[in-house]
């Protein structure tokens, strides 16, 4: 996602419909979940083409962003990457990483308050946002541990973190 396509605003959304309305009104190709109250977004890390995961949980007044990684890992490597993932973790302020052990996938994800309800355009912006600058800062050394290229012990030292 990027600011200039969507553009920061201080209109209100207040409901799943709302923010489906609000990305289709963005020209985005999104693909709803309504079961899930979910909606996936294009965008983009690093070059590459990716799919972000917007839930309005409807069991709590929260936004969950979810950014699933492109790579999936081998099951050989799956203590490397806890071990990784708890590293990155232990460093971020906000968000954090997980694993999907059955699909071998890592994924970023982080939890907005809505206030009564609500939340403006803007703060779904800036929400995925940070979500993929915190990607784009950790992914490369992710990845790495997660092709066995670099020891999950390592995987500080290979973060670029960006401003």
């Amino acid at each position: 996602m990027d600011r200039r396509v969507v553009g920061l605003s201080s209109h209100e959304i207040d409901s799943f419909e709302g923010m489906v309305e609000y990305f289709q009104q963005s020209d985005f190709e999104i693909v709803v979940d309504e079961q899930q109250q979910a909606v996936e977004i294009p965008t983009h890390i690093g070059g590459q083409n990716t799919r972000t995961v917007l839930v309005w949980d409807p069991r709590g007044e929260v936004l969950r962003v979810i950014q699933p990684l492109l790579e999936t890992t081998p099951k050989t490597e799956d203590a490397s990457v806890f071990e990784a993932i708890a590293r990155v973790n232990h460093v971020i302020t906000l968000g954090a990483f997980g694993y999907d052990i059955i699909q071998g996938m890592v994924y970023f994800r982080w939890a907005v308050p809505r206030n009564n309800n609500r939340l403006t355009a803007s703060q779904i912006t800036a929400a995925v946002n940070t979500v993929l600058f915190s990607c784009r800062d950790f992914l490369p050394a992710l990845g790495q541990v997660m092709r066995g290229e670099l020891a999950s012990a390592e995987v500080l030292s290979q973060v670029q973190m960006k401003t």
